[in-house]
């Protein structure tokens, strides 16, 4: 629940930061049908990201965790297998886990295949 809830944080923090701050423009790969994906995939990783976290807190509600775990009273369900927003939240983290996996692949393409020096944008230094 406390890891969840760092994502969510993290996740927004990003979303208002990209907001804030000058971007560089998208890498490109020459290819404009997978240039449109990896736009595509930076979208959904934050929208994925923000789903899972809400069927978290949709699981954490209805099985009383924040009771449980912020005031230690009552005890843990056995499963909870038996909240309905689980399923969402487990087809939402497979997801989010093979589009991370997917976009980490994409950025050693990038660097090590087109040899576009990705990695060197991906810091805080100008």
């Amino acid at each position: 629940m406390l890891f969840g809830g760092l994502i969510l944080l993290l996740t927004l923090a990003r979303i208002v930061w990209r907001r804030i701050s000058p971007q560089p423009p998208h890498a490109t790969t020459g290819n404009p049908l997978l240039d449109k994906l990896g736009v595509a995939a930076h979208y959904a990783l934050n929208i994925l990201a923000l789903l899972t976290a809400l069927s978290g807190i949709g699981i954490a509600i209805m099985a009383g965790l924040p009771e449980i775990v912020f005031n230690g009273q009552g005890a843990l369900p056995e499963t909870f297998s038996v909240y309905p927003p689980r399923i969402v939240h487990g087809i939402l983290t497979k997801l989010l886990l093979l589009l991370v996996v997917l976009h980490v692949l994409a950025g050693f393409y990038h660097q090590f295949v087109l040899k576009d020096r990705l990695f060197g944008r991906m810091s805080f230094r100008k």
